[in-house]
């Protein structure tokens, strides 16, 4: 994965989502069974529901440095929101590889748009989790 993420450009916070979500995908797809895989995308999408009543909804772009200042409970529903994301994006596109080359398409514009919102323009994910 070294080499796949931008570390130096402004507006870092607003794509840390996008690194966090995809060392958890990656972590979790090479590591695990695909049952193993399916039943903690399960048990992430049933947190995410069940935190989101505590926490609310609010955009993955939020996700920075102001997350780690909160309880664990709360950190790790952004992580759990940045796995799911990155699994459906992963889902979409058919591979990490097409979402890393999608990533680098973001980088390499203005960057007018975070890059969950160049996502969703792009059409390559509905909305996020």
């Amino acid at each position: 994965m070294v080499g796949h993420f931008l570390d130096d450009f402004d507006g870092y916070d607003s794509y840390i989502w996008f690194e966090e979500g995809m060392v958890e995908y990656i972590s979790r797809k090479y590591f695990l069974t695909e049952e193993e895989f399916q039943a903690e995308k399960i048990c992430n999408q049933s947190l995410v529901e069940l935190f989101q009543k505590k926490y609310s909804w609010h955009s993955l772009n939020d996700f920075g440095s102001s997350t780690y200042d909160k309880n664990y409970a709360s950190i790790f529903y952004e992580y759990w929101r940045s796995f799911l994301t990155v699994d459906k994006l992963v889902e979409n596109l058919g591979s990490v590889q097409a979402v890393l080359d999608s990533y680098h398409l973001w980088a390499n514009t203005e960057k007018t748009f975070p890059l969950l919102d160049w996502f969703v323009q792009q059409k390559l994910i509905e909305k996020e989790i």
